[in-house]
């Protein structure tokens, strides 16, 4: 299974019967990518940390909206630079 697949899957799981395993699964795979890339725009430890804790929970509002064709990864890592921009304008 490609890991595009295995993202929706898990946020499939997530959404149509509240698995909290299959979104922690999620954060698992991708925690390195939004703590990585917002590290990298706020420079502060943590900072980075309440920003990739509000990009899962915007991930955890929005799981409905992802197909099957849907890079997670390219959607995390423009909404962790949005939220970096938030957090720095303050």
């Amino acid at each position: 299974m490609s890991e595009r697949r295995a993202d929706f899957e898990m946020l499939r799981a997530f959404v149509r019967h509240g698995d909290q395993q299959a979104f922690a699964g999620v954060v698992r795979r991708h925690l390195d990518l939004v703590y990585g890339t917002a590290l990298r725009k706020v420079d502060e430890p943590g900072d980075a940390e309440e920003i990739a804790q509000n990009v899962f929970e915007a991930l955890g509002r929005k799981a409905w909206q992802f197909a099957p064709d849907d890079s997670l990864p390219a959607w995390l890592h423009r909404t962790t630079l949005l939220e970096s921009k938030r957090w720095l304008r303050g």
